[in-house]
């Protein structure tokens, strides 16, 4: 016959063995990260296209991105960037590679992919670009350049005289041909500029500076029908 005293002691003792096989489970079941995040491959919206519009409420249209799965990675953040406001919309720590935001119809926009994990270091992916097109339209804003050279903020040392500045080349999602007007002055980059500055189909110019100076400027970026303006920069020239 079993006892009272004996039965206490067999439940306690399952009750610990149980304890410990449910903590023995949650502990196997965690997922340890000991490497780098990959990058994720950027699949929709597509590079420098034209976007499929989701639902549509008032001036705004549902868009669904979708990117790879990356080993090493324990969630994603997704930024979106108004090409034309610079305003940033961040989806942060997102579980899945896949999710749809709400965005205001008629702009360019870029959007990127960033692993993490409980590590200490992320990995971005590409940057893609995209336009939403708004109601009615037949020709498409062009993305607008991005600026590479001088960096904003630094001081460049001209060589006789001489500095060259770089941007991206820029895309038109309608496929058209873009061009390019330059401007650069010493009081805030929207200055009438040069006849020679306008129409420019590279996407580098050199041009003379005064040293010891502030200088900012922008690009303009046309398809002939629609223009998009770049950021404004400034930089300084060495005495």
């Amino acid at each position: 016959m079993i006892t009272k005293q004996y039965k206490f002691k067999y439940l306690v003792l399952s009750a610990i063995a149980v304890c410990t096989l449910i903590i023995s489970c949650n502990k196997s079941d965690e997922i340890v990260y000991t490497g780098v995040p990959q990058a994720s491959v950027l699949l929709s919206p597509v590079n420098d296209q034209a976007c499929e519009i989701g639902e549509v409420i008032d001036d705004r249209a549902t868009v669904t991105f979708n990117w790879s799965e990356t080993s090493e990675t324990e969630v994603y953040d997704l930024t979106i960037t108004n090409l034309i406001t610079q305003e940033i919309n961040p989806n942060f720590n997102l579980e899945v590679t896949t999710t749809t935001v709400l965005l205001e119809r008629g702009y360019p926009y870029s959007w990127t992919i960033t692993s993490k994990n409980t590590g200490d270091v992320v990995t971005k992916s590409d940057t893609w670009k995209f336009y939403l097109s708004g109601e009615g339209e037949s020709n498409f804003v062009p993305f607008p350049a991005q600026l590479i050279s001088p960096e904003s903020g630094v001081t460049v040392t001209p060589e006789d005289g001489i500095i060259t500045l770089e941007w991206n080349e820029s895309s038109d999602a309608d496929g058209e041909d873009v061009t390019y007007t330059f401007f650069m002055d010493k009081i805030d980059g929207k200055q009438e500029p040069l006849e020679e500055w306008k129409n420019l189909t590279t996407n580098t110019i050199e041009v003379p500076v005064d040293a010891g100076s502030v200088y900012f400027w922008h690009v303009e970026t046309t398809d002939g029908n629609n223009t998009a303006l770049s950021t404004t920069y400034t930089f300084k020239t060495e005495d």
